[in-house]
Protein backbone atom coordinates (compact mmCIF):
# COMPACT_ATOMS: atom_id res chain seq x y z
CA UNK A 1 0.00 0.00 0.00
CA UNK A 2 1.32 3.14 -0.62
CA UNK A 3 -0.25 6.53 0.52
CA UNK A 4 1.20 10.32 -0.72
CA UNK A 5 1.00 12.42 2.15
CA UNK A 6 2.48 16.38 1.98
CA UNK A 7 5.88 17.05 3.79
CA UNK A 8 7.81 20.18 4.70
CA UNK A 9 7.72 21.60 1.11
CA UNK A 10 7.55 18.37 -0.45
CA UNK A 11 5.52 15.57 -0.69
CA UNK A 12 7.11 12.27 0.37
CA UNK A 13 5.48 8.44 -0.44
CA UNK A 14 4.85 5.74 2.43
CA UNK A 15 5.29 2.32 1.35
CA UNK A 16 3.77 -0.71 3.17
CA UNK A 17 5.91 -4.24 2.19
CA UNK A 18 5.02 -7.00 4.27
CA UNK A 19 8.47 -8.62 2.72
CA UNK A 20 10.00 -5.42 2.92
CA UNK A 21 9.67 -5.62 7.20
CA UNK A 22 10.60 -9.20 6.90
CA UNK A 23 14.54 -8.17 6.27
CA UNK A 24 16.08 -8.19 9.56
CA UNK A 25 18.49 -4.92 10.60
CA UNK A 26 22.26 -5.71 9.04
CA UNK A 27 23.51 -5.59 5.79
CA UNK A 28 22.47 -7.57 3.07
CA UNK A 29 24.03 -7.55 -0.24
CA UNK A 30 21.55 -8.91 -3.42
CA UNK A 31 22.94 -10.01 -6.77
CA UNK A 32 20.43 -7.81 -9.44
CA UNK A 33 20.69 -7.91 -13.01
CA UNK A 34 21.76 -5.04 -15.11
CA UNK A 35 21.16 -3.64 -18.57
CA UNK A 36 23.11 -0.49 -19.68
CA UNK A 37 24.06 0.21 -16.40
CA UNK A 38 20.09 0.24 -14.89
CA UNK A 39 18.82 -2.50 -12.49
CA UNK A 40 16.00 -4.58 -13.89
CA UNK A 41 13.42 -5.90 -11.94
CA UNK A 42 11.40 -8.93 -14.15
CA UNK A 43 14.10 -9.88 -15.91
CA UNK A 44 15.45 -13.36 -15.76
CA UNK A 45 18.57 -13.26 -18.13
CA UNK A 46 20.70 -9.55 -17.87
CA UNK A 47 24.04 -9.73 -19.93
CA UNK A 48 25.63 -7.76 -16.86
CA UNK A 49 25.22 -8.45 -13.07
CA UNK A 50 25.61 -5.82 -10.59
CA UNK A 51 25.47 -6.00 -6.56
CA UNK A 52 23.02 -3.84 -4.01
CA UNK A 53 23.53 -2.98 -0.47
CA UNK A 54 20.51 -2.95 1.85
CA UNK A 55 21.09 -1.94 4.84
CA UNK A 56 18.55 -1.79 7.45
CA UNK A 57 18.38 -0.04 10.80
CA UNK A 58 15.64 0.28 13.34
CA UNK A 59 14.69 3.72 12.01
CA UNK A 60 16.21 3.98 8.64
CA UNK A 61 17.40 2.07 5.41
CA UNK A 62 19.70 2.84 2.31
CA UNK A 63 20.01 0.89 -0.62
CA UNK A 64 23.02 1.92 -3.00
CA UNK A 65 25.04 0.17 -5.58
CA UNK A 66 28.17 -1.98 -3.87
CA UNK A 67 30.34 -0.48 -7.02
CA UNK A 68 29.20 3.19 -5.75
CA UNK A 69 27.71 4.04 -9.17
CA UNK A 70 24.65 5.77 -9.36
CA UNK A 71 21.25 3.93 -8.54
CA UNK A 72 18.61 3.53 -11.68
CA UNK A 73 15.59 0.82 -11.18
CA UNK A 74 13.91 -0.51 -14.26
CA UNK A 75 10.50 -2.51 -13.58
CA UNK A 76 10.10 -4.49 -16.38
CA UNK A 77 6.57 -6.08 -17.48
CA UNK A 78 5.95 -8.82 -19.90
CA UNK A 79 2.19 -8.26 -21.04
CA UNK A 80 0.29 -10.35 -23.41
CA UNK A 81 -1.26 -8.92 -26.17
CA UNK A 82 1.56 -6.69 -26.93
CA UNK A 83 4.07 -7.83 -29.95
CA UNK A 84 7.23 -6.44 -31.07
CA UNK A 85 9.62 -7.76 -33.15
CA UNK A 86 9.39 -10.92 -34.23
CA UNK A 87 6.09 -11.45 -32.76
CA UNK A 88 7.24 -11.52 -29.27
CA UNK A 89 5.69 -9.41 -26.26
CA UNK A 90 6.90 -6.38 -26.09
CA UNK A 91 7.73 -5.01 -22.24
CA UNK A 92 6.75 -2.19 -20.83
CA UNK A 93 9.57 -0.78 -18.89
CA UNK A 94 8.89 2.01 -16.73
CA UNK A 95 12.04 4.12 -14.37
CA UNK A 96 11.48 3.84 -10.44
CA UNK A 97 13.64 7.17 -10.47
CA UNK A 98 13.60 10.62 -12.58
CA UNK A 99 17.12 10.54 -12.65
CA UNK A 100 19.72 7.95 -10.92
CA UNK A 101 20.12 8.55 -7.25
CA UNK A 102 23.42 7.74 -5.15
CA UNK A 103 21.17 5.83 -2.59
CA UNK A 104 17.88 5.36 -1.74
CA UNK A 105 16.90 6.85 1.95
CA UNK A 106 13.95 5.10 3.40
CA UNK A 107 12.90 6.64 7.27
CA UNK A 108 10.42 4.58 9.08
CA UNK A 109 7.39 6.52 9.56
CA UNK A 110 6.54 7.52 13.02
CA UNK A 111 3.00 8.66 15.23
CA UNK A 112 0.00 6.98 15.81
CA UNK A 113 -1.57 4.53 13.38
CA UNK A 114 1.51 5.16 10.97
CA UNK A 115 3.59 2.12 9.62
CA UNK A 116 5.57 1.74 6.78
CA UNK A 117 8.48 3.38 5.43
CA UNK A 118 8.79 6.74 4.20
CA UNK A 119 10.80 8.13 0.82
CA UNK A 120 10.48 11.58 -0.36
CA UNK A 121 9.21 11.87 -3.75
CA UNK A 122 11.73 13.94 -5.06
CA UNK A 123 13.50 11.04 -6.92
CA UNK A 124 10.83 8.70 -7.70
CA UNK A 125 8.49 8.50 -10.75
CA UNK A 126 5.92 6.28 -9.22
CA UNK A 127 4.66 5.07 -5.81
CA UNK A 128 3.67 1.60 -7.38
CA UNK A 129 6.77 1.60 -8.85
CA UNK A 130 9.04 2.00 -5.90
CA UNK A 131 6.78 -0.44 -3.95
CA UNK A 132 7.46 -2.96 -6.64
CA UNK A 133 11.64 -2.58 -6.18
CA UNK A 134 10.92 -2.30 -2.67
CA UNK A 135 8.75 -5.39 -2.34
CA UNK A 136 11.69 -7.17 -4.82
CA UNK A 137 14.13 -6.19 -2.22
CA UNK A 138 12.44 -7.43 0.38
CA UNK A 139 11.22 -10.88 -0.69
CA UNK A 140 14.96 -11.00 -2.04
CA UNK A 141 16.76 -9.63 1.09
CA UNK A 142 14.69 -12.07 3.63
CA UNK A 143 15.24 -14.97 1.93
CA UNK A 144 18.95 -14.56 1.45
CA UNK A 145 18.91 -13.43 5.43
CA UNK A 146 17.20 -16.83 6.16
CA UNK A 147 19.42 -18.73 4.11
CA UNK A 148 22.50 -17.41 5.45
CA UNK A 149 20.97 -17.98 9.25
CA UNK A 150 19.97 -21.70 8.27
CA UNK A 151 16.16 -20.68 9.36
CA UNK A 152 13.73 -23.51 7.42
CA UNK A 153 16.78 -25.71 6.61
CA UNK A 154 15.53 -29.43 8.30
Amino acid sequence: MTVVTPGRGRTSITIRSEAFEKICCGTVTLSVPLCDDIVHIGVRDAPQTGALRVRKRPRSVTVDRVDGRPLQVAIVDQRDGLTGSAGQAAPLVSLVFREPVQALELRRCRGAGRRGWEVATSAATDAGQLQQFLDTVGAFGSAKQARASGIGED
